[in-house]
């Protein structure tokens, strides 16, 4: 270890940056990140601390105790502890009050289960977890796994501890998780698979896909997947999402397809078409309200061009939940609703225009309602429009709209609940 640090500072004098992604890539020690990271900082500190701001919590501290322990002002302590998410006074505060030495698992459980002081016992969690993770994670594991106290706590040190250790050696961490009851540990199943993934990710989705349904897999999943689609490997991705069980592909599937968006919003489009129900059904929508960030005319005929009337209907609701009916002029949102389909199936998609533009210029939208014929398609709007008027309790307004319901039963519902908001308002008044 010693020569590794030795030649790793030379590396890190030459090229610091370089440095770093070998050691974080080959899962150095600690001690040796720390070394690098001391003489990068010697070299340049600002790029060695805006590198360490993108560590992992148990990392960035490893760099933020050599950072912190160099000759700084009080204000250059002050700003890269905040940008490290430190406090100033991080290092000398390890210094003066180091962990217990060789304390048992369980006497130190109970310990830190006792502080009162939140803010305290999180900290005390998070700096013991990462030395149990550095010395026997499988011990430290086995240990609070058979704890009796607090089950919030004993998530959080579990999740320490497998966070911690699935960093230094994911393998390690995935071999482990193999041997138990996948029941006691799903949650930790995604931190070890995810870390696995980012060095190895055939033998993730090999190992994933020899787990037993449940819960276990279903986290290891999304956390392998979640590394395929962030190192951008699209194509990949998509197949690989073919291969996940239902559960799993409507988690990732509106993240898969904004990003497929992102790339050619036609193809992703017709990616969302395909798959089958009850995931497309559920990204649909949403990947269309996507597309309209990107190129708002585009995602509008691509809605036109979807053949089912059902499915289009459905897909321009994705328009309407990024404010398509706010940003265009009333009548002409209306006019293009009016293309999708008959006025029986269009009806949802009218009555939301109409109450936001109640909401906007409540006179103008009531002479517009008005100049339908009477009928049950008017009466749904005036009801859509007359309960918006409700949620604000402006009841005049709301009684003009009742008084143009046509139909007998309707305008008797609507004014039973008029008069019971009424009802109310009266005896909340003073």
């Amino acid at each position: 270890d010693d020569a590794a640090g030795v030649l790793y500072i030379r590396f890190a004098s030459l090229q610091p940056s370089a440095a770093v992604a070998h050691a974080l890539g080959n899962y150095a020690r600690p001690q040796v990140l720390q070394a690098v990271f001391r003489a990068w900082a010697h070299v340049d500190l600002e790029a060695a601390v805006a590198r360490a701001a993108n560590l992992s919590t148990v990392m960035r501290q490893d760099a933020a105790r050599v950072i912190l322990d160099l000759d700084l002002t009080p204000s250059e302590r002050a700003s890269i502890a905040e940008r490290l998410a430190m406090r100033p006074n991080f290092v000398e505060v390890e210094q003066a009050v180091p962990p217990p030495a060789a304390e048992p698992h369980d006497l130190a459980l109970a310990r830190i289960a006792a502080i009162d002081d939140v803010a305290a016992r999180h900290r005390e969690i998070v700096s013991v977890a990462a030395a149990w993770a550095a010395e026997d994670a499988v011990g430290a594991l086995a240990a609070i796994l058979e704890w009796s106290g607090d089950k919030d706590l004993k998530g959080l040190w579990l999740s320490r501890v497998m966070d911690a250790w699935s960093e230094a050696d994911p393998r390690a961490a995935v071999d482990w998780l193999l041997t138990r009851e996948p029941a006691d540990v799903a949650e930790l199943t995604g931190p070890a698979f995810g870390a696995l993934a980012m060095v190895d990710l055939a033998e993730a989705q090999a190992l994933v896909a020899a787990l037993p349904e449940g819960t276990a897999r279903f986290e290891a999943q999304l956390s392998v997947f979640a590394v395929v689609l962030d190192e951008h490997h699209l194509d990949r991705a998509v197949t690989a999402f073919g291969e996940l069980d239902s559960r799993t592909q409507q988690r990732v599937a509106l993240r898969l397809g904004n990003r497929l968006a992102g790339e050619n919003s036609e193809a992703a489009l017709a990616w969302a078409m395909a798959l089958d129900e009850p995931v497309r059904a559920n990204t649909l929508s949403f990947l269309v309200g996507s597309i309209q960030k990107i190129d708002a005319p585009l995602a509008k005929r691509l809605v036109e061009g979807i053949d089912d009337t059902a499915t289009r209907i459905h897909a321009a609701e994705g328009l309407f939940h990024q404010g398509l009916h706010q940003e265009a002029e009333p009548s002409e949102t209306l006019r293009w609703v009016a293309t999708l389909g008959t006025e029986a199936e269009t009806a949802s998609l009218v009555a939301r225009v109409f109450v936001v533009w109640s909401a906007r210029d409540g006179p103008a939208a009531t002479t517009a309602v008005m100049a339908y014929p009477p009928g049950a398609a008017r009466d749904r709007l005036l009801l859509a429009m007359m309960s918006y008027r409700m949620r604000i309790f402006d009841t005049e307004a709301a009684e003009t709209l009742l008084d143009a319901i046509d139909s007998p039963t309707e305008k008797s519902a609507a004014a039973a609940r008029l008069r019971a908001l009424r009802a109310d308002e009266d005896q909340d008044a003073p």
